[in-house]
């Protein structure tokens, strides 16, 4: 588990990595699914919504399997730095509803 998703379970819900979110149907469903207008960190703010309808909390005794492809592609510091200022962005301003940063999600075709 990262720390931001470790102190934020607490303080400010995040969806760290977005690919093992899990809620009800009718939770989904009373905050209209993910918000489109977010350009970036739509997992993060899909959490906060769902935590106000019931218990948020992180799954800490399974491990899942994420791709390494983004690493391998850009480099290890250079998505480390951009994640740390979104982080930054997120905590201090809130979710972006413009692009602030470079941050490619068009699924396997970038990596190919």
């Amino acid at each position: 588990m990262n720390m931001s998703t470790f102190f934020g379970e607490k303080t400010k819900p995040v969806a760290s990595g977005g690919g093992g979110i899990m809620s009800t149907k009718r939770a989904h469903n009373k905050v209209g699914g993910f918000n489109a207008n977010i350009s970036l960190g739509y997992d993060h703010d899909y959490a906060r919504e769902i935590a106000k309808f019931g218990k948020f909390g992180v799954i800490k005794k399974t491990r899942t399997i994420m791709s390494a492809r983004r690493f391998e592609k850009e480099g290890f510091l250079k998505v480390w730095a951009t994640w740390a200022a979104f982080g930054l962005y997120y905590t201090f301003i809130g979710l972006p509803t413009k692009q602030i940063i470079s941050y490619h999600m068009p699924g396997g075709k970038y990596y190919k």
